[in-house]
Order: C-alpha cells, then structure tokens, then sequence
C-alpha cells in the first residue's frame, strides 16, 4: 500500500522542544492505538512484528539490546535502558548522521510509554536529548513509523519508503518560525 493511499494522520503532528541550552532537542508524539498494551508491546519487541512496521530488519535481546539493520548504514546497535513489558521501553539511539564511531558521542534517548486506554492503548513516544540539526528527519521518521506500527497493528501493510517520504513532507512544509521562533537558526 503506497502512502498517499492511507491516512498519515497530519492531525497529530509531533512536537519539539529546544533543551539543553538549544544543545539537544526533545520530540514527543502520542497516539491512541487500537490494540492492547500486550499487543502493542509485542509489536514494539518482537523482531519479526519490528521488521515489518519498522521497514527493516531488527534484532533483540530482551533487556539488554536493540540492533537496527537500516539498508542504508551500518546497524545502529542500542543500548536498551529500560524493559518493562508490557508498559515501558527505552533505548539508546545514534541520531547523528553519518554514523560517528566516537564512543564518547552524546547518545539520545527513544522512550515508549504505553498505558491502557478503554479498549485501546494510548502510546507516548518521547526522543530526548536528540541532535539539532535532525529535528525534521527525526520528527517525520518517528511520524512514519508511528503510522506504519498503527496499520501494522490493525492488520494492513505498508511500503516504509514512501511512508517516510511522505511524513518527512509533513514537517518540511512546517515553516521554521512555527517551531520555537527559529529552531534551525
């Protein structure tokens, strides 16, 4: 399914925030799904559920760490900070691009909060402590993928290609004086 055929959900736009002195920015999106906490969890875990919303390959171990084969790069391995199934997940994330092999990089910080919600799950994504000068790509990326986990959940597919496309179109007709006054000056 190609991504102007399906709802990119405009209306939910995530937001930005300046942080650290304007060193780092803090994204945070949050979305009602139609699935269990349980069921969302496994989506957010699992690699084979990972793979298919998140449009590439991705392994993990429990607990302990998340690798992600994007085709473009080498595997972006993260650090898993927090695990408690089936609520809260976080993980490291490199967000400076190209790839640094500094080991002393400030990493940001991906955060998936997930609470019952009726029948349903409301999911708070928050990616703090993320490099300026990717707001937009980060923003539109998570936006994506948020809408690729939400047609996953409900059954559908999507290509993630131009779902990204599309999303990242989002946020680059948002002028910059909308967001913070000038958040790329």
């Amino acid at each position: 399914m190609m991504a102007d055929r399906i709802d990119l959900d405009p209306q939910h736009l995530g937001t930005v925030e300046r942080t650290h002195g304007g060193a780092h920015t803090t994204l945070r999106f949050e979305r009602q799904l139609d699935a269990t906490p349980e069921e969302v969890w496994r989506a957010l875990t699992d690699p084979a559920e990972l793979a298919v919303w998140f449009g590439c390959p991705v392994d993990v171990v429990p607990g302990e760490r998340i690798a992600i084969h994007f085709a473009d790069s080498s595997p972006q391995d993260s650090r898993i900070v927090t695990w408690e199934p089936p609520s809260l997940l976080a993980f490291e994330w490199d967000d400076h691009y190209p790839r640094s092999t500094d080991p002393d990089r400030s990493m940001s910080l991906v955060t998936f909060e997930l609470e019952r919600s009726g029948a349903g799950t409301r999911l708070v994504l928050v990616h703090s402590n993320g490099e300026p000068k990717e707001w937009k790509d980060n923003l539109g990326g998570w936006h994506g993928h948020l809408v690729a986990l939400r047609e996953h959940l409900a059954g559908r597919s999507v290509e993630f290609k131009p779902l990204f496309v599309a999303t990242i179109g989002l946020y680059q007709a948002v002028t910059t004086d909308t967001w913070l006054g000038g958040l790329d000056a």
